[in-house]
């Protein structure tokens, strides 16, 4: 029986306890014990998945950390083979190179826009995005002020040690 089920069932037999007769309430009571002492076991149990995910989880974190580190690596030495093959070709005058295996050759990027002062361009070409603060909302609406659109909420949830 899962989590919901037990949780459906015990609220169901506390409905009957509450109408029960005085003589059957020691039977209800001793049910009603049997179902939470079920749920608090599946609550372990859950515990236990929800640990060991969260340990699966950072174990991912970090392979993933592992291969981006990796992944920058390759590119960075890419870029540097790239730069000196082009700086050498350069040097010497070849722009072209031709082999069997492969081609090598300079060509001309596309035109793009070098910035050497932003703060002389002007506002026409700028872009202002709109970001809330939620830090002085939170703190207007704690100081008793009204917000239009916002609220404080308190949610709960689980910890596992």
């Amino acid at each position: 029986m899962n989590l919901y089920e037990l949780e459906g069932n015990l609220w169901h037999v506390v409905e009957l306890a509450n109408s029960a007769k005085p003589e059957d309430q020691q039977l209800f009571a001793d049910t009603i014990e049997s179902l939470q002492d079920s749920i608090a076991d599946k609550a372990i149990g859950y515990g236990k998945v929800i640990k060991q995910l969260v340990a699966d989880k950072k174990q991912l974190t970090d392979k993933i950390k592992h291969d981006q580190d990796r992944n920058r690596a390759l590119s960075n030495n890419i870029s540097r083979l790239k730069l000196a093959l082009q700086h050498g070709m350069e040097s010497v005058g070849k722009d072209k190179i031709k082999d069997i295996d492969l081609s090598i050759w300079i060509q001309n990027n596309p035109v793009s826009v070098a910035v050497t002062d932003d703060k002389l361009i002007p506002g026409e070409f700028t872009e202002v995005e709109k970001k809330l603060n939620k830090t002085a909302i939170k703190q207007a609406l704690n100081d008793g002020e009204e917000v239009p659109g916002a609220k404080l909420v308190q949610t709960r949830s689980i910890r596992i040690k």
